[in-house]
């Protein structure tokens, strides 16, 4: 079975990608400046922060335990088992 090269797309002209990819009649700095909101239309300001109601804990004081931080230096043990594999004979 014949192998066959992949075919390269021959350049087209700038025309024909602008009419391909609905860029219209539009200079690149147009193109660029319409995709990242630059200049144009102004961008629309973002909603209002909603502000969240407070909210009550219950108190800890219906005889439950006190919260004990204590930090010490963790000691930790790792076991490693090394070995080495026979040469075939």
């Amino acid at each position: 079975m014949p192998v066959v090269p992949p075919t390269v797309p021959a350049q087209t002209d700038p025309e024909a990608f602008r009419r391909r990819y609905g860029l219209g009649p539009q200079s690149e700095q147009d193109a660029f400046a319409r995709r990242y909101g630059l200049g144009g239309r102004p961008l629309t300001p973002p909603p209002p922060p909603i502000a969240a109601p407070a909210t009550t804990s219950p108190s800890t004081s219906r005889g439950g335990l006190p919260t004990v931080l204590d930090e010490r230096q963790l000691k930790v043990t790792l076991a490693l088992n090394v070995f080495k594999l026979a040469a075939p004979k």
